[in-house]
């Protein structure tokens, strides 16, 4: 007698997505959604719903080609956190942010380069209340570092 043979291993259970999980059915294998918002990116898709809607992103979505539905994805998940986050600017608050950084850090360049054209004309500076030579070889790091920044002030 030859024993029975186990059956087959079951193929793995898809688990649903978050959109098919936020609607509580089952996930078909052609759902739109699914790509973009995979089962542990609940907090993710929450913040999407509650900001556009489902009918609205899945009608987006298609309306986009589909080798950029991944970065349309990416872009709306994006907002909607931000907006989660600071409901009143949303992705405003941050482009803000991000330019009032951007200009303090051309406001600190201007400074550092107006230093380092000053102890170039000078050829010296003090440290420790003594006067020292300064002298910038033409293959020091220094020097390249200000021939880099005469460009990029130029364009300024």
């Amino acid at each position: 007698m030859s024993t029975p043979e186990p059956p087959p291993p079951l193929p793995p259970a898809k688990s649903a997505c978050a959109a098919c999980k936020h609607q509580r059915r089952r996930c078909a294998a052609d759902c739109p959604l699914a790509p973009y918002f995979s089962a542990d990116r609940q907090s993710d898709f929450a913040n999407v719903h509650r900001l556009f809607g489902i009918k609205k992103v899945s009608k987006l979505l298609q309306s986009v080609a589909p080798r950029h539905r991944d970065d349309a994805a990416k872009s709306i998940v994006y907002e909607a956190n931000l907006r989660a986050m600071h409901p009143v600017a949303g992705c405003f608050g941050a482009a803000a942010e991000l330019r009032r950084q951007i200009q303090i850090c051309e406001a600190e360049l201007e400074i550092v380069s107006q230093n380092l054209a000053f102890l170039k004309q000078n050829n010296s500076f003090v440290v420790n209340n003594q006067e020292t030579d300064f002298q910038i070889e033409e293959n020091s790091n220094l020097q390249r570092f200000f021939n880099d920044l005469k460009p990029a002030l130029a364009d300024q």
